[in-house]
């Protein structure tokens, strides 16, 4: 097996190679191939300026081709929606980052072990909690929650997790759980008597005109349908055939429901750049923001995308750090933050360079509907990280001068090299399916 170094290395050699003369839909048909992936697709905005290119099928050894209107499955990638929502709740005022877990949730005051009342918000996002869920391997409880309301078995999940003592001592050591945002979604929900779907639509969907976006499995019209995006696995780094997840009713291609506010989101990729376009203009002075994001300042964004401290359980000796806004940021450049997103069976990953100036701010995703491979090993996750490192770095493009409808081909040879994100080590802990969904459900 390759390793992860030698497979990022290889994936960058690969996207170099280009002909400056490619369409989007080239540079991302090369991309694809080069992985094997059954689709691919890639968004950039640099300047104001934004393309979306698509490459693939919907579902391997079928004929339905993906579209570029297509929703993408963001798993972790919906933690930064749902702290940016609180962030819109804290200036109205209504919670602060400094708001304690019990004062937060006073109904679970009663059964909240002591050493989880002093945990502010703040802690929660950035995954300074020292919280390591006991949930994911309750399989009996999971199985359960799949087909109820997701409110009420999200009260009794975060019951369960709060009546216990965190793994560690809160504010001591960085532990990524997706049961931090479990939590914070639930004490939206509280607080505003509303659900998290009905949070997420309001507060984030539909004011920024996010239009096709939703929570849980991509949109199907049955169990054998081919309308968006299929899910995909492979079973290790030689068998690199894309199986398309079968016999699984819908429902069930992702995971429980009470996992809404850490990884359940998906979006086609126009509408998921007017959120990262959201995160570029609040972080210019001056810029004009729909509600609810009115009242939030760049020094409000600032705080999202700033490291909350070092990250000792980093082994890269301190170079990049998470954030209360839920998303990674290299330490020399804090500018810049990035993240990943996988159910097991899709990845994605986003990156925003806020630099405070319109001309030169950027931000780019990459989504593909095929995830880990299941014998563990990682050559879709550092495929994936290749080819955003190497968008950030100026040697792939899908922006530039023109190119098929108004949008621009390859630019190539570092044009525009924005800096390496991070070493070649992968972002664990993702929203991946709660203990490997076929594993779960078999």
């Amino acid at each position: 097996m390759f390793s992860l170094r030698v497979a990022l290395l290889l994936a960058v050699a690969l996207f170099q190679i280009g002909s400056s003369q490619e369409t989007p839909s080239q540079v991302v048909e090369r991309i694809r191939n080069a992985n094997n992936f059954p689709a691919l697709g890639i968004a950039q905005l640099e300047a104001e300026t934004t393309a979306i290119a698509v490459s693939g099928v919907r579902k391997y050894g079928a004929e339905a081709r993906v579209e570029t209107s297509d929703p993408w499955h963001l798993g972790s990638l919906t933690k930064s929606m749902t702290a940016t929502i609180l962030a819109s709740y804290i200036g109205e005022g209504l919670l602060t980052w400094n708001t304690t877990l019990a004062q937060a949730l006073p109904e679970l005051r009663d059964i909240m072990h002591p050493e989880h009342n002093n945990t502010t918000l703040e802690m929660l996002t950035a995954q300074y909690s020292g919280i390591i869920s006991s949930q994911q391997s309750n399989r009996t409880f999971l199985l359960e929650s799949l087909y109820q309301p997701s409110f009420e078995r999200r009260v009794e999940a975060v019951r369960r997790e709060l009546a216990i003592p965190p793994k560690y001592q809160p504010n001591t050591i960085y532990l990524y759980d997706n049961f931090n945002y479990v939590i914070a979604g639930l004490i939206m929900e509280i607080r505003t008597k509303k659900t998290y779907p009905e949070i997420i639509q309001e507060r984030l969907f539909t004011p920024l005109g996010m239009t096709g976006c939703g929570l849980g499995p991509l949109p199907e019209t049955s169990n054998s349908s081919i309308d968006s995006p299929w899910p995909h696995y492979r079973l290790n780094d030689t068998e690199q055939t894309p199986f398309p997840l079968e016999g699984y009713d819908l429902a069930t291609r992702d995971n429980p429901p009470f996992y809404d506010p850490a990884g359940r989101a998906h979006c086609p990729l126009d509408s998921y750049l007017r959120y990262l376009q959201l995160h570029v203009n609040g972080s210019i002075p001056g810029s004009t923001l729909p509600a609810p994001y009115s009242t939030l300042t760049p020094a409000d964004f600032a705080f999202l995308h700033t490291p909350y401290v070092l990250s000792p359980s980093y082994p890269s000796q301190n170079t990049y750090s998470y954030t209360p806004g839920g998303w990674l940021s290299r330490l020399s450049n804090p500018q810049l933050f990035f993240h990943d997103g996988t159910n097991t069976f899709n990845y994605g990953y986003a990156f925003v360079l806020a630099s405070g100036n319109a001309s030169s701010s950027g931000a780019g995703a990459v989504m593909t509907n095929i995830g880990l491979d299941i014998d563990g090993d990682a050559t879709v996750a550092s495929a994936m990280r290749g080819i955003m490192d190497s968008i950030v770095e100026g040697d792939t493009s899908i922006l530039g001068g023109a190119g098929e409808n108004g949008t621009a081909p390859v630019v190539s040879g570092g044009a525009r090299r924005i800096g390496a994100i991070y070493p070649a080590l992968s972002i664990t802990g993702s929203c991946t399916l709660v203990a490997g969904l076929v594993a779960l459900l078999t």
